[in-house]
């Protein structure tokens, strides 16, 4: 259920309501949450005629989605059939930061178009994110710059592995 009070929403549960509030409003996923919630038979084409353009493809996706825990998302395959999983579909609001988080990495390396693919296929969905995506990187100012000098970014550094056994930390309680 909801939290009583506010000091008892942890990080994940703001997440999980600030989305789901989020799809509730957003401007396309909001019309395509209501029809599912309201059916798991597709609204008929009439009806969906006025539309925005990504409620209609969301529409043209209806089997993938599926309502869970309040939060809509799309049913996502690995192309050579060795998995599947439930991205969440993005509202608009979210979607640029859902890029950035994936674009630029812990040592401020900025990641490739392809490399921020494989990392949000599995987790966040919108259509024709990819396109996005690669829009996105390209008008990226520090790739831009790179690029423009002939740079590429370094890989990040190859970090020791430490067996899991070996470490033992044990911090003061404060």
């Amino acid at each position: 259920g909801e939290p009583s009070n506010a000091k008892d929403v942890v990080p994940d549960q703001w997440a999980h309501i600030c989305t789901r509030d989020a799809q509730q409003t957003d401007e396309s996923i909001s019309l395509v949450y209501k029809a599912l919630e309201e059916s798991s038979v597709p609204p008929e084409e009439v009806r969906i005629y006025n539309w925005p353009p990504v409620a209609r493809i969301l529409w043209h996706n209806w089997r993938r989605l599926n309502i869970r825990n309040g939060i809509l998302h799309y049913r996502w395959e690995a192309e050579d059939g060795t998995g599947t999983s439930w991205p969440i579909v993005m509202p608009e609001k979210y979607r640029q930061g859902e890029f950035w988080r994936r674009h630029v990495d812990w040592y401020g390396r900025h990641r490739s178009c392809e490399e921020v693919y494989e990392l949000m296929e599995r987790e966040v969905y919108w259509p024709r994110w990819q396109i996005d995506v690669q829009v996105w990187t390209q008008a990226c100012p520090q790739c831009k710059e790179g690029r423009n000098r002939g740079w590429k970014p370094p890989k990040p550094p190859d970090l020791p592995k430490v067996k899991k056994k070996s470490v033992a930390v044990q911090t003061p309680c404060v």
